[in-house]
This record gives C-alpha cells, sequence and structure tokens, in this order.
C-alpha cells in the first residue's frame, strides 16, 4: 500500500456525479502509473550501482594476474635473448601463466555474473579446500615479481596446512591480493613471508 486519497466534500449521497467518478478513476491510475515508474527507476539505479562495483571489483582483481603473467612473459623473453632458459622451463611458466589466465577468467565470470549482480550478494562454493597448493601457487606465481624487485619471497612452514573447508577461487584471490600488495609496497632487498598457524580448529594465515 502506497497511500490512500480520500475526498470528501458533502454529506448528502450523490454529491459525486458519475463524471466526477470517472475522473478520478482515471487520476487513479495516473497516480498508480507514477508510483510503478518511481519504484523501477529506483531498482534500476541500484542495479546500476550494483554493476558499477562488480566492475570496480573486477578491475583491481586484474591487475595482480595479469602483471604476474607480464613479468613471467618479460622474463622468458629476456632469458630467450640471452640463452639461458631452456625447453623445460618455458613449458614450466607457460603452464603457471596459463593456470593463472584460467582461474582469473574464472574470477572474473563470478564477480560479473548479472544474476549474482542483481541478487547484490556473491556466490561461494564451499568444498574441501587444498590450501597449501594455493600458497604454493601464489608463491611460484609472484616469484618473478619478487626477483625483479630484489625481494625474498619465501613459504615459512614448521607443518604441513591442513586442508580447509573454503572457496578454493575466493581464498587464492585474497592471498594473490595480500602477497601482490605486498610485494607492490615492499622496498628493494626487503622480505615478503607467508606463514600460517592453527589454533582451536581454525587456520591464520599471515603475510
Amino acid at each position: 500500500l502506497d497511500g490512500l486519497l480520500v475526498l470528501s466534500g458533502s454529506d448528502r449521497s450523490g454529491a459525486f456525479a458519475r463524471r466526477d467518478v470517472e475522473l478520478l478513476a482515471s487520476l487513479r491510475e495516473h497516480l498508480r502509473s507514477a508510483f510503478i515508474k518511481s519504484r523501477l527507476l529506483a531498482e534500476l539505479e541500484e542495479l546500476s550501482d550494483k554493476k558499477s562495483e562488480a566492475l570496480r571489483i573486477a578491475a583491481h582483481d586484474l591487475r595482480n594476474p595479469v602483471g604476474t603473467i607480464m613479468s613471467a612473459i618479460q622474463l622468458v623473453e629476456l632469458k630467450l635473448r640471452q640463452g639461458t632458459i631452456d625447453i623445460e622451463e618455458v613449458e614450466d611458466r607457460l603452464e603457471r601463466m596459463n593456470a593463472i589466465a584460467a582461474s582469473t577468467l574464472d574470477l572474473l565470470e563470478r564477480v560479473l555474473d548479472l544474476s549474482i549482480i542483481e541478487a547484490g550478494g556473491m556466490r561461494l562454493e564451499v568444498v574441501r579446500t587444498d590450501l597449501a597448493a594455493i600458497l604454493e601457487r601464489t608463491v611460484a606465481a609472484h616469484q618473478d615479481r619478487a626477483f625483479e624487485k630484489g625481494i625474498e619471497l619465501v613459504m615459512e612452514q614448521t607443518e604441513p596446512v591442513p586442508v580447509v573447508t573454503a572457496d578454493p577461487l575466493r581464498i587464492a584471490q585474497v592471498v594473490d591480493n595480500l602477497v601482490g600488495n605486498a610485494i607492490k609496497f615492499t622496498t628493494k632487498r626487503g622480505s615478503v613471508r607467508l606463514a600460517d598457524r592453527e589454533t582451536d580448529g581454525e587456520l591464520e594465515l599471515s603475510v
């Protein structure tokens, strides 16, 4: 119920002629139409804001993987010119770049999923996740960028990383952003270290 329009001008019966009633009925339809248009406009503006936010997130999440792929390509090109790289290393680096590109594409498809944007939420696919493999891939993917800045990038691990219940794509995204930002804001000859600690059934990861 958006509201009530009450007209009262006389106590006597038949105060409103048929023409008056028809005019009021027409006015009612115009008012209903105005309310509907106003509501639709508000919903469209909200959806537009959600789409803009999704695009902002997508643009942010593209920076690290694209930068990682570019660094790997540049290093391969340099080693090829110097003749200091063999076919096995080329294949290994290409395989890593392909994995980064595939996971980035998957992430973008989920971030830009129109049904999720309209719902205003985030779809999580929670499964048993090998976090150790995610950490290893992340460290390997960022080694070239760290090397370029003279930064030591290491995974400090005293015990095996346990399997966790999580969305592997989102966890990989978070870890990648943390490591990428750490390398970006660490000065030359500095170090970036990843460590994990299990406490009370929860796993804490620090960068």
